[in-house]
């Protein structure tokens, strides 16, 4: 067996785990993540296969380094993805969307309305005390 046909599964493999991670990595930039990755959690694992493929192929030293980042980065993406404490379930306001108005009594005992800050963006976070 030659080492370019260990070669050849390894720059798939390669190819596989981090071109996910690129079209991965923008809509985590964009907060546009899907709920259970799975397409990219698919097309990760295979990856890492071919990548165990190539090892029993026989790759050389440049088609072991290939392997070596593929099943890093592959293993790193199925651990954190699949690892996730979101929940099952979307949330009931995603961004960009409508919520309906409230009032509140802020901190300092001033008056707040949601309405306020309309048309501007913001983050809204509810601090549940536990004192």
């Amino acid at each position: 067996m030659s080492v370019m046909s260990g070669f050849a599964p390894a720059l798939t493999a390669a190819l596989m785990v981090m071109g996910a991670w690129a079209l991965y990595w923008p809509l985590i930039k964009r907060m546009q993540v899907p709920l259970r990755p799975v397409g990219f959690q698919a097309v990760v694992g295979a990856g890492m296969i071919m990548s165990l493929v190539s090892l029993l192929l026989g790759a050389g030293l440049f088609g072991l380094l290939l392997d070596f980042v593929a099943l890093a980065a592959g293993g790193f993406f199925l651990f954190s993805t699949m690892n996730s404490r979101m929940p099952e379930r979307r949330p009931k306001v995603a961004a960009g969307e409508t919520i309906l108005d409230f009032s509140a009594t802020a901190s300092d005992g001033r008056s707040f309305s949601l309405s306020s800050l309309h048309g501007d963006p913001f983050i809204l976070k509810f601090f549940r005390g536990h004192w």
